[in-house]
């Protein structure tokens, strides 16, 4: 990041964290390089921002990402994710209120009248804002930390279990209640697993990053679920260990086809077209 700044930098942003493996990204060293370059530094919490707050207070270490941090302007969380919120209300803060007065947009010449919004989108569906809310007053302080509890005892378990498995592992160290975990047998395809999984009843959510790996997200309806998940993935493993020809025919060829091919540019190109056609109306 250090290395990419320059004249044309705008700001820089970081996660915490970020989705893919949990990790948050290192926010002390990027804030100084804010400082550094007197560069904004926006810290995408959409995440983790109503959980790690949580897990810090219940004694969990985790790395400082908000306005504690030097050189942090501003800091997003989504509501709809460990807010319990429904979707379509998220959280935006700035440090200060010059960092905040660009966000709005004013316009005194419109024939109409003077016209100002606080936010991109001029109208907003207020029924999720107000969902928002009553989900804040419901569950307060002792709710979220309740809920963070039992979440960070699930997440570790699940994260215990799946280290304890041969040919298993979870990616770097999360912090949070999300986790990547890969393959490491070279002859055991995690995608395939995953593929397994799914007709045991488990929704997996495939990552073709490398290495190719399955993301956790560790929700409510995940609770006392630790040990069912682990017998499964052990008894998943065991099957393919000792047949693989028996593992069902699933995604493995597509997303290692994703996975081999250097230019992600011929993908993106695919699913862009792949919307286009699904919002084209078709002739009568």
């Amino acid at each position: 990041m250090a290395r990419a700044i320059n004249r044309n930098t705008i700001a820089l942003s970081a996660s915490a964290p970020q989705y893919v493996h949990g990790i948050i990204d290192p926010i002390k060293e990027i804030g100084a390089l804010a400082l550094q370059h007197n560069l904004p530094f926006h810290v995408d919490a959409c995440f983790g921002g109503f959980m790690l707050p949580f897990t810090e207070s219940l004694g969990h270490a985790t790395d400082a990402w908000d306005f504690r941090v030097p050189g942090v302007t501003s800091i997003s969380a989504d509501m709809h994710k460990y807010g319990f919120a429904p979707k379509g209300c998220s959280v935006v803060l700035y440090r200060n209120a010059y960092y905040r007065s660009f966000q709005y947009f004013a316009y005194s010449t419109w024939p109409g009248g003077l016209f100002c919004s606080p936010s991109i989108c001029g109208t907003r569906p207020g029924p999720n804002i107000a969902a928002a809310w009553v989900t804040l007053k419901i569950l307060g302080r002792s709710g979220y930390e309740g809920l963070a509890r039992q979440l960070m005892t699930t997440t570790a378990q699940m994260m215990s279990g799946i280290n304890a498995i041969e040919g298993l592992a979870v990616l770097g160290k999360p912090q949070m209640t999300a986790f990547s975990f890969s393959s490491t047998d070279p002859k055991i395809s995690v995608i395939s697993i995953a593929d397994m999984m799914e007709l045991r009843g488990w929704k997996m959510e495939r990552q073709t990053t490398s290495p190719p790996s399955i993301h956790c997200s560790v929700l409510p309806h995940h609770i006392g679920k630790a040990e069912e998940l682990i017998s499964d993935l052990t008894d998943c493993m065991r099957v393919y260990r000792a047949d693989p020809s028996k593992v069902p025919e699933g995604t493995s060829g597509v997303y290692g086809m994703v996975a081999a091919v250097p230019d992600k540019g011929i993908f993106d190109e695919f699913l862009l077209g792949f919307f286009s056609q699904i919002f084209t109306p078709r002739a009568r």
